[in-house]
């Protein structure tokens, strides 16, 4: 699931470079060429492509924690001991 979620976050950024450098006329063949509104539809797009995989994250992993159940008692994933 990470390495789809980071393949679509590179594919953001990567559209993202592409508008910015058409906004700015560095690509050409295109009617977004030269057009400065791309180049700032592109700059949004490549920080959302940046953001994105770490948004993804459950707040617990990116602070370092493991989560915890829906009803607050046990870790998710622990063992259960009888006895």
């Amino acid at each position: 699931m990470r390495l789809i979620r980071n393949v679509l976050a590179l594919i953001v950024l990567g559209i993202g470079v592409l508008w910015s450098l058409q906004g700015l006329g560095l690509v050409q063949g295109s009617f977004m060429t030269g057009q400065r509104e791309w180049l700032y539809v592109g700059l949004v797009t490549m920080l959302v492509g940046l953001a994105r995989p770490r948004l993804g994250e459950p707040l617990a992993r990116v602070r370092g924690q493991r989560p915890f159940s829906p009803c607050g008692r046990r870790w998710i994933g622990a063992q259960r001991r009888d006895g």
